[in-house]
């Protein structure tokens, strides 16, 4: 995927952004190292997005669908229904 780039010569070299990306910056002495910099920035964003991504969907998986329980009390609670009912 192509992303525009922004870049800016200071006094101390290169400060390059890719605008596309929040937070995405990096900087180098040269407007050559600040491209390298920054292609390893995006690459690193885009794997921590993809992360968050993950977590955010259990997350709304979670909330749509309750906590996660683990099997034991799951069991407990069915068998706990089930001795209810056959008292009513």
């Amino acid at each position: 995927m192509n992303y525009p780039l922004t870049f800016i010569r200071s006094v101390e070299g290169w400060a390059a952004s890719c605008p596309s990306l929040p937070g995405c910056h990096t900087q180098g002495e040269t407007r050559a190292e600040a491209l390298t910099n920054l292609r390893t920035a995006i690459r690193l964003w885009l794997e921590v997005q993809g992360e968050e991504d993950t977590r955010l969907n259990r997350l709304a998986a979670r909330k749509e669908h309750g906590p996660l329980i683990p099997f034991p009390e799951v069991k407990r609670r069915l068998q706990n229904r089930r001795q209810r009912r056959r008292v009513r």
